[in-house]
């Protein structure tokens, strides 16, 4: 009817193929469960469950909750001291997410080093990602230097300083700054509001030079509209560049959709081959 387990455990693994795609590794696992029943409910709780492995520091503490005729739930709550960002996409609960959004995720987050993180679960486990409100998932992971390679036809962000944040079903990332190619960013937002239907959408600013904003523009998928004129002209001067990208991942056929502005202030731009 009750107890406690002590774990004081090496090379250890930890699987739920309702969830996870793959096992997840544990170097170290440490700290005591323990259980009870009670009105027809068996507790599993942890106040302190030490993990860590290559990719991960972290602290879990737990509530769940096995009714013998109802479905499971759960109050988890994990801090993370140091995760790898590059590994994040292993510790999602793929499971239960589109395919399309994880396998964007596991290739656009590349690099970066997520200190003082928070990982917040509570509800019934058959509700996850709780679509309608029955419970709380929500991820908050504070990043630095991290790399966002978030289309292939585009630059990657690199040395990211960001918050990126999960609620259910919705990614925020917040950055402070960065570089896209060797311009510095001022702000970027950028956001999946459904990971099961992903569209991402990237808002930003770039301060740099202009001949590095056209080199930009002329090797996107703009270039095929603008690369003749990219290709014609030679320019001096530093500019602010605008970017409003919208990237349908959930449809590898829908067109990338791309509005933005480059302000010119003291600038000079000389048409090749010519007197203009």
């Amino acid at each position: 009817e009750s107890g406690i387990l002590s774990l004081a455990s090496k090379n250890t693994g930890l699987h739920d193929e309702r969830l996870f795609r793959e096992l997840l590794p544990i170097d170290v696992l440490q700290g005591d469960i323990y259980w009870q029943l009670r009105d027809g409910t068996m507790e599993v709780a942890t106040d302190a469950l030490t993990i860590r492995n290559d990719d991960l520091s972290l602290v879990a503490r737990m509530g769940l909750y096995l009714p013998v005729d109802a479905a499971a739930s759960i109050n988890l709550q994990i801090d993370v001291a140091t995760a790898r960002l590059d590994r994040l996409h292993t510790y999602l609960p793929a499971k239960v997410m589109s395919p399309v959004g994880v396998a964007w995720l596991d290739n656009s987050l590349k690099g970066g080093v997520i200190t003082d993180g928070r990982v917040v679960v509570n509800g019934r486990l058959d509700q996850i990602p709780f679509d309608n409100g029955e419970g709380l998932l929500e991820v908050r992971l504070p990043v630095t230097n991290a790399v966002l390679d978030f289309n292939e036809d585009w630059s990657p962000l690199t040395g990211l300083d960001a918050q990126v944040d999960f609620t259910g079903r919705v990614m925020d990332v917040v950055s402070s700054r960065g570089s896209m190619r060797s311009a510095a960013l001022e702000s970027v937002h950028a956001q999946i509001k459904d990971l099961a239907s992903p569209v991402l959408t990237l808002k930003g600013m770039v301060q740099g030079a202009l001949p590095v904003m056209l080199a930009e523009l002329g090797s996107s998928p703009l270039g095929i509209i603008y690369g003749g004129f990219v290709d014609r002209v030679s320019t001096t001067g530093e500019t602010t560049l605008g970017l409003d990208i919208v990237v349908p991942l959930n449809d590898s056929q829908a067109p990338i959709e791309v509005a933005g502005d480059i302000t010119l202030r003291g600038n000079s731009l000389k048409v090749r081959d010519s007197d203009i």
